[in-house]
């Protein structure tokens, strides 16, 4: 995949080579997908989503992050697989 950047993170969705990236836009979806109003509102909306496996929020972060976006739903089970990628893009993303 081209256009690589650093904080990038390549995974399979459904077989298909996807690219994760936070983009100003991506971080403005997150926030409406999540309801968040503010950063911090944003930050505690991922924390509890996190501790509560809220897949919903989780499949939300993946379509603002992904390209190509996934066609369909993506079965917990494999979406699990990629939580941390999904984590370390927005930390790296976010300079945490």
């Amino acid at each position: 995949m081209s256009g690589f950047r650093p904080g990038d993170r390549i995974v399979m969705i459904d077989g298909v080579e996807t690219r994760l990236r936070l983009t100003v836009s991506a971080l403005a979806e997150i926030a409406n997908v999540t309801g968040s109003d503010s950063p911090a509102a944003l930050a505690n909306r991922l924390r509890q989503a996190g501790r509560g496996g809220d897949m919903g929020v989780w499949q939300g972060l993946v379509s603002a992050l992904a390209t190509p976006r996934p066609a369909a739903e993506i079965p917990e089970d494999e979406l699990a697989k990629f939580l941390p990628d999904i984590a370390a893009v927005i930390a790296e993303g976010l300079g945490a």
